[in-house]
């Protein structure tokens, strides 16, 4: 072998050695490059991985949060209706109650009354004057009659009316809580 083709020989090795330590270095280089764009995508990935999970979270934070305000207020609003309910049944209990006393007390007085008539009837000496007893009791009893009657009406549209209050307010209750989100 000659000196020149040593030469060209020595030339070239070195020449693919440089040409190799480059390639290395471009290799080496774009391996870097490559590994750390698969490390910053990984790290948004998981980053927005982590913002999406979060947000969703958080949506399921307020939206269970709300489910259990609406459970709640509608529990409340069902107290509110079965309280409503028992101070209207008490109400119409003691009105009951108070119709029912004034009304036996009506009935008593006009059977006492009756039996005093008849006792007195038995005492007349005359047909007339049963006749008068008899026609001042019909017109004493038939005025008593009209009048407890009028006070026993009263006094059943009253338990009527205090009866319905408690269930009117919850009814006018309802229509707020109902119609205001509709209205908003």
């Amino acid at each position: 072998m000659t000196a020149k083709t040593r030469a060209t020989k020595a030339t070239a090795n070195a020449a693919a050695a440089a040409t190799k330590d480059v390639v290395d270095s471009v290799v080496a280089t774009n391996k870097e490059v490559v590994e750390s764009v698969v490390k910053a995508g990984t790290e948004a990935a998981q980053q927005s991985y982590a913002q999406a999970f979060n947000a969703t979270k958080d949506q399921m934070e307020k939206a269970s949060s709300q489910l259990f305000n609406v459970y709640d207020e509608a529990t409340s609003f069902s107290k509110g209706n079965v309280e409503a309910l028992i101070a209207s049944g008490n109400v119409f209990a003691k009105g009951v109650e108070d119709l029912s006393k004034t009304t036996m007390t009506y009935y008593q007085t006009s059977v006492e009354a009756g039996v005093n008539v008849a006792k007195s009837m038995l005492a007349c000496k005359t047909v007339r004057e049963v006749v008068d007893l008899q026609t001042d009791f019909a017109r004493t009893n038939f005025d008593k009659f009209v009048s407890e009657s009028t006070k026993i009406s009263e006094m059943a549209l009253k338990v009527a009316n205090e009866t319905a209050e408690p269930l009117q307010e919850r009814a006018n209750k309802a229509v707020q809580v109902f119609v205001k989100p509709i209205a908003a």
